[in-house]
């Protein structure tokens, strides 16, 4: 959730009056379950909040696709560029001091937000498949939360589903996590070699002359803990059924 305002205090009560009202349906909530008298009030919000992820996640990539698709222009963040600072720097200098006070001493632009018009059909579809997965990965917790969370619910919470889902999920984030990330530097790098002139023009602002793909980290991460967890689950699985099979 991004907050703005014009001031660091208007910005902290909008905040605080977001927070109010996350809070309000957290409480409506927890009045639903103990309302219907289920048997884990805990796992019965969490899997509301996690349902609630998907539906708002589903929303956004409607109407952020079908904007990508109809817009005349086309919104790209992180677009990396090429550009001087517009005044001298003390870093810049030779045997320049460090400043005393407080002041800028170094300082580099190598990324703007553009909305470029007449963007090419490959890269406007790179763009588009790479928000795509990015959203697909962004509903992921949601749903993985969710389904266990039903699972659990029902009383049975090592069913064999519950193994399925974690390792589907983990599929799911380390191919869609890494694949938009990838796609979408890819774009955002063409973006501005096809609206920005080359670095050989003198210009203030240019392409860079080289590519840097981004390739995160973060979905290896987050699959071998998912992975792990399906392990875990399979195990207690085996051991429900077991038990089951005792009684």
């Amino acid at each position: 959730m991004t907050v703005a305002w014009t001031d660091l205090g208007g910005a902290l009560i909008v905040g605080a009056v977001g927070a109010l009202n996350i809070g309000l349906v957290f409480a409506a909530l927890v009045w639903d379950a103990r309302r219907r008298r289920v048997g884990s009030v805990l796992l019965d919000v969490t899997g509301a909040v996690a349902r609630i992820w998907v539906a708002l996640v589903v929303v956004g990539a409607v109407f952020g696709l079908i904007s990508l698709v109809v817009s005349p222009t086309t919104s790209i963040t992180d677009v990396p560029i090429t550009t001087a600072w517009p005044s001298a720097l003390p870093c810049q200098s030779s045997g320049g001091t460090m400043p005393s006070a407080t002041a800028l001493y170094c300082g580099t632009i190598d990324s703007a937000s553009l909305q470029v018009a007449g963007l090419g059909a490959d890269v406007r579809s790179l763009i588009f498949v790479g928000g795509l997965l990015a959203y697909v990965t962004a509903a992921t917790p949601g749903v993985l939360v969710s389904v266990p969370c039903r699972i659990a619910a029902a009383g049975r919470p090592f069913a064999r589903r519950a193994p399925r889902w974690l390792l589907t999920s983990a599929v799911v984030v380390l191919i869609g996590g890494t694949a938009s990330e990838v796609l979408l530097s890819i774009a955002r790098y063409l973006t501005s070699h096809e609206v920005l002139p080359d670095a050989s023009s003198g210009a203030a602002i240019t392409a860079p002359v080289t590519f840097q793909l981004i390739i995160p980290i973060w979905p290896i991460g987050c699959a071998l803990g998912l992975a792990a967890l399906a392990v875990i689950f399979r195990y207690g699985s085996r051991m429900q059924r077991d038990t089951e099979g005792l009684v």
